[in-house]
Order: structure tokens, then C-alpha cells, then sequence
């Protein structure tokens, strides 16, 4: 019985030390984290940053968007959700989320045909696929318990303590110029450009699959998004980020130059199919100042990009709707 009960108050006591830690890093927010490290953000920090905000409008994408919509150039409640990379499943799963908990009316979705290649398997985000909707209370805060303590989230929460670089995002999900900087200061511009153009070439668009036919799982995507749209009675506008020449000489040379095309037509359908709005930002004659380097643009362009979404300000070049396949 000694034996027991000692054996129970070491696995007491270091449950409470594992939780004191635990919720001293607060990973997803759930105690009262209202800013989160850069390098270790992802879809669970996004949601629930978004929702203590309340958005009436809300940002989606991959980190183009992350690193350079800033929801406070324009004059409207933006909260920018957008993540390191976000996959088909990952979009459908934070509309869902902040539908489900908030009362925004509008989205704003920048897609990136990286994303659309089948075979990359960059993020895994789904530990606990619906904690974020159980209504029951005992459900919640068991999926909560399982959700700290996993392996994974042992790691990323030591990592946090020990290598705490000071880079947070902004509480509307936003990472500040002046964190931006800190980033982009540690290689020379030209390493930067190169360092992007290998990982492209070797990695993002090596052994690539693209499918874009009617029954495909990409169509199947956009027809998830109509269905939510018309459901919910929301805006969505869809756009398509900027990138550099280069990026598209690396598209051209991997041999993908038709599936970019055919991902691009099938999104300009959407304004037929679905009355969603599509926008598209390419343009290769895009000056290099705007860029980080060949993948990433700076905060200057998107906020021409932001002038064209909400205030139909047209300084930039850009196609919309029918025109991007002609």
C-alpha cells in the first residue's frame, strides 16, 4: 500500500511540475498567450489568436501572406491567419475554425501553386482534428489534455525556452518590418535569393504532382470552399501572390508550365461557379525591391495589393477573374 501510494505522489508531483511547464509556455493558448514566437507558429496558434480577436475579416495563405499582409495598412478589422504553409485541408480547416467560433463575414484567401502539389507533405497540424468544435465539456478538456501532452508538443515547448530568439508575430498575426529585418540581416541578399532558388529546384518542385482534372482532390478543394461559402453566407475573394521571375523560369524549366496554367484557369472559374472574386498578382516585371527574395514580397507591394482588394485602387498590374486565362 506504501509502495502505491508513493508511487503516486512522484507521478502527482511530476504531473504538476510537466503542467506548471506546460502552461508556462502555453504552446496554443489556452491560458492567456497573446503573442507567439515566429519560428514555431502554426495552424493551432493562428486559430486561437484569431478568435480572442473577433476579426470581421480574415486572412488566409501561406508565409507570402504571413510575412507581408499587414492587417493594419487598411482601415477594417483584419486578423491575418495565414501560416508557413498551408495545404488544401489546412485552408478548409481554419475557415471551419473561425466560422465556427467567430462572426467573420469575409475571407480573403491567397492561394500558391506550390501548395497544390500533391506530394508535399510539409506540415502536420492535425493532432487533435476537432477539439476546437466539442461542445462537451468533458470531450474539450480531454482533447485539450491529450493536445499538451503528446511528445511533439514536449519538444516544441523546450525548444521555445531554450532557443527563444525574440522574433513574436503581432497579436493580429502579423510579424512586424522590424522582426522581418532580423530574419532577412543574416545572409546577404544575393545568399537569400540563392538559398530560395535551391530549396525550389530541389526540394518544393522535386518529384512534384499536379492534378487538376474534373475529379481531382485540388477541384474537390475549391468545391469544399464554394459549399462553405454558400452555406454560411460569406465573401470570399481568392488571390494569387506574387512572385518573382525567377520562380517562374524554375516552373518553366521543371517542366510544369501546363499545370500552372491549368491551376490557374480552374481557380478563374470560381467567379462563374461560385460568385468568389479572383485575383491575380503576377506579374514578372515586378522590381526586385519588393522582394525578399525569389518566393517572399515585402509589406510595400502587398499594400498595393491591399489597395486593389479593398479600396479597387488600381496601381499595380494584375488580372481578375476571366482575364487570367487570356
Amino acid at each position: 500500500m506504501k509502495r502505491i501510494l508513493k508511487i503516486f505522489i512522484i507521478f502527482f508531483f511530476l504531473f504538476l511540475i510537466s503542467l506548471f511547464f506546460l502552461m508556462r509556455v502555453d504552446r496554443y493558448g489556452f491560458f492567456g498567450r497573446t503573442s507567439y514566437l515566429y519560428s514555431y507558429v502554426n495552424l493551432y496558434e493562428k486559430i486561437n489568436l484569431g478568435i480572442k480577436k473577433k476579426p470581421d475579416v480574415v486572412v488566409l495563405g501561406t508565409s507570402r501572406a504571413f510575412l507581408s499582409f499587414n492587417p493594419e495598412f487598411a482601415n477594417l478589422n483584419i486578423f491575418n491567419a495565414a501560416s508557413h504553409i498551408m495545404l488544401p485541408d489546412h485552408y478548409i480547416y481554419m475557415l471551419e475554425s473561425f466560422l465556427y467560433q467567430t462572426e467573420a463575414k469575409k475571407f480573403i484567401i491567397f492561394l500558391d501553386f506550390f501548395s497544390s502539389n500533391e506530394n508535399l507533405k510539409r506540415i502536420n497540424n492535425f493532432k487533435l482534428y476537432d477539439f476546437i468544435y466539442s461542445d462537451n465539456f468533458i470531450q474539450k478538456y480531454k482533447n485539450i489534455f491529450l493536445l499538451y501532452y503528446n511528445f511533439s508538443n514536449f519538444i516544441d515547448s523546450f525548444k521555445i525556452l531554450a532557443f527563444n530568439n525574440g522574433i513574436y508575430i503581432s497579436q493580429n498575426g502579423y510579424l512586424p518590418v522590424n522582426s522581418y529585418e532580423k530574419i532577412y540581416t543574416k545572409m546577404t541578399v544575393n545568399d537569400w535569393y540563392k538559398k530560395v532558388e535551391n530549396d525550389y529546384r530541389r526540394r518544393i518542385f522535386n518529384n512534384a504532382h499536379f492534378n487538376f482534372n474534373s475529379d481531382s482532390k485540388y477541384l474537390q478543394f475549391l468545391k469544399k470552399i464554394c459549399d462553405i461559402k454558400n452555406n454560411n453566407n460569406i465573401e470570399i475573394i481568392f488571390a494569387i501572390s506574387p512572385v518573382h521571375s525567377k520562380m517562374l523560369e524554375i516552373i518553366d524549366e521543371k517542366n510544369y508550365k501546363k499545370d500552372y496554367f491549368e491551376w490557374k484557369k480552374n481557380l478563374s472559374f470560381q467567379k462563374k461557379n461560385c460568385e468568389i472574386d479572383v485575383f491575380d498578382f503576377t506579374d514578372p516585371n515586378i522590381n526586385d525591391e519588393f522582394f525578399y527574395e525569389i518566393s517572399h514580397i515585402k509589406e510595400a507591394y502587398m499594400n498595393k495589393i491591399q489597395n486593389v482588394i479593398f479600396n479597387r485602387k488600381n496601381n499595380i498590374n494584375y488580372k481578375k477573374n476571366e482575364q487570367i486565362i487570356k
